[in-house]
């Protein structure tokens, strides 16, 4: 069974945003675990948006069962490509490959 996991999070301080998403992280995975479900913390990915085009040096640690999960620039969440910069380039790219090999397939098929 697919479990999918999501979760907002935005609080003032680095320090803030690393204790509430290890808080809220864990508070998911035992609401999971009553019902028999598991989560898989090495599949997770941590998404930092940012709207302004400068880096954050210093990111915020997520943490999940002990396991610092993986923070991603860009992850595929119900089909779309979400990246940090609420941009659609990842997904159109995503796409564009897609369709190009369908054309591709359709351009030798009709010379029968």
């Amino acid at each position: 069974m697919l479990t999918i996991q999501t979760l907002c999070i935005k609080a003032p301080t680095k320090h803030e945003l690393e204790i509430i998403s290890f808080l809220e992280l864990n508070s998911c995975i035992q609401f999971f675990s009553k019902l028999n479900l598991r989560t898989n913390n090495f599949k997770s990915n941590a998404l930092n948006f940012c709207l302004r085009q400068r880096e954050i040096e210093d990111r915020a640690a997520v943490m999940a069962d002990d396991v610092l999960i993986e923070e991603t620039d860009s992850t595929k969440f119900l089909g779309m490509y979400l990246n940090r910069s609420l941009t659609w380039d990842d997904h159109i790219e995503s796409n564009c490959l897609k369709v190009s090999s369908g054309i591709y397939a359709l351009r030798n098929l009709s010379k029968f």
